[in-house]
């Protein structure tokens, strides 16, 4: 009588949601892998994809521009820029002086290569073009950027951090090679504010999923 008893409590306690060694099935929270982030897309993260290029212009390793260019130009960190469409060179006297300019052609050949090998799938980057046409190399990719970086600076961190790297991987190939950068004016660079979305999220490289 007492073996039957244990069988039916036993059997009873079966029936509860954690009985016979069963446990509760909750839905659990993505754990990120080794320097992976995971940004939870139920947040509602307003961002910016926000456009980065050659600002309408593209480098150029002219060998020759001090015989046509004494103004017009402003020295950066490692580089020159040639402000195409200022005061004291309008885009019809550019034009002109692209028909009178020499180009290092080794230099180009050096630069060609890198540029080729760029991998631009990266964290937060995406939409990325690159060409090299007429002596000018040119490219422009989109990142993004938070709205608010202080509500999540681990994200925002990332973000900048990968947006710089690839911008300073990009300056170096040509910069460090004595090329020029022309510039021209430019539409707005500034993207439309949205909520981040899984379609981002695959076109940008971010891991994102919802908890």
């Amino acid at each position: 009588m007492k073996k039957i008893s244990w069988l039916l409590l036993f059997g009873f306690l079966c029936l509860l949601p954690l009985g016979c060694g069963k446990e509760e099935t909750l839905e659990p929270t993505p754990t990120p892998t080794e320097n992976e982030y995971i940004v939870n897309l139920n947040d509602n993260i307003e961002v910016y994809p926000n456009r980065y290029s050659t600002l309408c212009g593209g480098w150029m390793f002219i060998t020759n521009l001090e015989d046509y260019i004494t103004a017009g130009t402003v020295e950066r960190d490692g580089y020159t820029e040639i402000q195409v469409g200022s005061a004291e060179i309008a885009p019809h006297e550019w034009e002109e002086y692209l028909t009178h300019f020499t180009y290092d052609s080794e230099k180009e050949n050096v630069a060609k290569s890198e540029f080729e090998a760029v991998d631009p799938n990266l964290y937060g980057i995406g939409n990325y073009i690159s060409s090299f046409a007429d002596h000018k190399f040119y490219y422009e990719y989109y990142a993004i950027e938070l709205a608010d970086e202080e509500m999540y600076p681990e994200f925002a961190s990332k973000l900048n951090e990968t947006r710089q790297s690839f911008e300073n991987q990009m300056l170096d190939i040509f910069a460090k090679n004595g090329a020029y950068l022309y510039t021209g004016p430019c539409g707005e660079a500034l993207g439309e504010r949205q909520i981040l979305t899984e379609e981002m999220c695959d076109s940008f490289h971010i891991s994102c999923d919802r908890w």
